[in-house]
């Protein structure tokens, strides 16, 4: 009998068999449930030639000491053939403190750049092509409206219209409450409004800017599995739309093509490309069933993949890398529109 082996599972638990056959894909319609590539459901990919016809985006997720440094890191990158940059704010940073705030002492240009003033943001980025460019303000919260400023402020002062601006702003509520440790911060209901005021105003003013990127890496690296990673960042992803749609503002297909997503990339391939897969088609009939969406962008689900540093050692830090290539492997399998490789150590 060819069934599930109980003793033999992924590692979210999910029974596998001993082999597959045509038989289980009885019940499942091609056009309906996987579709080609570029259609709906999108199960195969959000575009017909993939990645024939444009490379997922390379970037680090990089930032230390000061905004100097920073920006010799990022030429380094850039120099290397990166083609987008994702910023890592200093805790003081993200919290919406200043550096000589005397609570963060030992925090500043620690994990990440301190930035403060437009003139930190200008320097950070001097030399570097941003209208060539895409860049992830991996901004919580409470700091995304002020950081994104800035950094749509230094465009504008280099002459870039913001129409042409291509970019993220993190500013996911859940990621940032559930798994960070910050400083200061406010009411989950009251930051709700904050964050779905930073979608509407880009959604009005910058079309090609994502305003939120709904990362469910980070609760994975906390030990949950591949379904309930999904599980939590399509109820964040509700919760937005619900709010920005209660406020009658605002029509689904007026901001759904610009939100988009950051999952996590684990050891076992098969699931995690299982995983990417599934999510496109659950985004796709969520949006397209539960909100009625009409332009066909709104129903594509655009993500970032960052690989899993949950899944390092620190004890024999070369096998790290072959885990690095297997989970960069299984975003690319997996359609991602973006991705981040952990560095091995």
């Amino acid at each position: 009998m060819n069934k599930p082996n109980k003793d033999l599972t992924t590692p979210s638990g999910i029974p596998i068999k001993p082999v597959y056959t045509g038989a289980d894909t009885v019940g499942i319609d091609s056009d309906r449930d996987l579709g080609l590539p570029g259609k709906p459901p999108y199960t195969r990919g959000i575009y017909p030639n993939m990645y024939r016809g444009k490379l997922w985006t390379i970037r680090q997720f990089s930032g230390f000491g000061t905004p100097e440094e920073t920006n010799q890191r990022y030429k380094m990158e850039y120099g290397l053939g990166q083609t987008g940059f994702s910023i890592a704010f200093d805790a003081p940073t993200e919290s919406g403190l200043d550096p000589d705030d005397p609570r963060v002492e030992g925090d500043v240009g620690m994990g990440g750049v301190p930035v403060s003033s437009l003139q930190d943001m200008e320097i950070m980025f001097e030399g570097l092509p941003i209208d060539r460019v895409s860049t992830a303000v991996v901004a919580s919260p409470w700091t995304a409206c002020a950081l994104s400023a800035m950094y749509f402020a230094m465009a504008v002062k280099r002459g870039i219209p913001l129409q042409q601006l291509d970019g993220t702003t993190q500013n996911d509520l859940l990621l940032f409450t559930g798994c960070c440790k910050l400083t200061d911060i406010i009411s989950p209901g009251k930051m709700l409004r904050l964050c779905v005021d930073v979608v509407e105003w880009c959604a009005r003013n910058t079309p090609r800017w994502h305003p939120v990127s709904f990362a469910s890496y980070n609760y994975r690296e906390n030990a949950i599995t591949a379904p309930q990673e999904l599980g939590l960042l399509f109820a964040n992803a509700v919760a937005y739309i619900d709010e920005e749609l209660g406020r009658h503002r605002l029509g689904i297909d007026d901001f759904a093509p610009t939100i988009s997503f950051h999952l996590a990339s684990h050891n076992d391939i098969l699931e995690e490309v299982a995983k990417f897969r599934a999510a496109r088609r659950m985004w796709y009939k969520l949006i397209t069933e539960r909100y009625q969406a009409k332009n066909p962008r709104s129903a594509l689900f655009r993500f970032h993949v960052q690989t899993s540093g949950s899944t390092h050692t620190y004890q024999q830090p070369f096998n790290n890398i072959v885990r690095i290539a297997y989970q960069t492997l299984a975003a690319a399998l997996g359609g991602a529109q973006s991705i981040h490789a952990c560095s091995y150590a």
